[in-house]
């Protein structure tokens, strides 16, 4: 049996993730996806198409990061959120592979940010306003949190700028900072 042995002499991590991204800079066979990794360890993040029939890797974009990532959250095509260390979230633009903005989502911790969860509820108590299911939306709420901090934020996403905003900050009694952030229901 023959094991092929990692030549890129990078350094894996537990905090390293990769998610499936939305893609619409160039054409893509059927068996092709596009994927976001990022490197915690050498603070990077890059996107390269995988071709599953062959197998084959082709890089597309990287971004040498401020902070080591711990969290990857795609906002649209062309535009993505990376929550790193020091609590905060970096938002990048794919087409220029610059960073648009620096957030300080969770200045008490010094942890990496551990949860970016968008909310699916249309809750008007929650949102701020009535949710019309004819208009089209002009924010998504983003929650996150630090597994540093005791208590988790939500955000508002603006759909045409790409920015979020500080929109509710909800205390909680956990002493050891918030890992995960899960959505139950619309209430």
């Amino acid at each position: 049996m023959k094991v092929k042995k990692d030549k890129s002499g990078r350094i894996s991590s537990d905090r390293d993730q990769m998610i499936e991204i939305k893609w619409n800079q160039s054409v893509l066979q059927s068996s092709a996806t596009v994927l976001m990794f990022s490197n915690y360890k050498e603070a990077f993040v890059f996107i390269a198409m995988i071709d599953l029939k062959t197998s084959r890797m082709n890089k597309l974009k990287t971004f040498k990061l401020t902070n080591k990532p711990t969290k990857l959250y795609q906002v649209d095509e062309n535009n993505i959120l990376v929550g790193t260390e020091g609590g905060k979230i970096e938002h990048w633009v794919i087409d220029e592979s610059v960073c648009k903005k620096i957030y300080d989502a969770h200045p008490e911790s010094s942890e990496g940010i551990s949860s970016i969860l968008e909310l699916k509820s249309k809750s008007a108590l929650l949102r701020g306003e009535v949710y019309d299911d004819d208009a089209p939306p002009t924010f998504k709420l983003i929650a996150t949190a630090s597994r540093g901090a005791k208590e988790f934020r939500l955000w508002k996403l603006n759909l045409a700028t790409a920015a979020i905003e500080p929109y509710l900050k909800i205390e909680t009694t956990i002493t050891d900072g918030i890992q995960f952030l899960l959505e139950y229901s619309d209430t």
